[in-house]
């Protein structure tokens, strides 16, 4: 984790300027992040894999108080859950705790996101490009 305030994670995470830390499961490489980061505002993450194939997540922002802190729901697409997403930033020590948390409609869509690995992959991918964009901000 880098040691940068919770100001800082914000702009990485959020605006235009920066390439969105945000990746897909596997070899999916994102091809289009467009946030429009206010109440109401929306968002589009596009991935492609290197066979070609797309996969797009939308969502709008349903409320925002940065840096500190924004919800969002997302579209899965079709058949699939729009979770609603809170992401808190919250300074400690000189760094920054990121906490994601998920409202899924039912325990059995959880256990299916966690044992299909493929968030958790995300995750981890997303967190370590963070770390390496955000010592450029500085």
């Amino acid at each position: 984790m880098q040691p940068v305030a919770s100001p800082g994670v914000h702009p990485a995470t959020s605006y235009r300027e920066h390439p969105s830390p945000q990746r897909g499961p596997g070899d999916m490489k994102l091809v289009e992040a467009t946030m429009d980061v206010r109440a109401e505002g929306t968002l589009v993450w596009t991935h492609r894999g290197p066979d070609g194939t797309e996969t797009t997540m939308t969502g709008t922002f349903v409320e925002l108080d940065a840096p500190h802190r924004f919800v969002h729901r997302e579209d899965w697409g079709p058949g699939l859950p729009s979770p609603l997403i809170e992401t808190t930033c919250e300074e400690v020590g000189g760094q920054t705790l990121v906490t994601v948390r998920f409202t899924l409609p039912s325990a059995g869509t959880r256990v299916h996101v966690v044992a299909d690995g493929a968030m958790a992959e995300c995750f981890r991918i997303s967190h370590h490009t963070l770390d390496e964009l955000l010592p450029t901000l500085s």
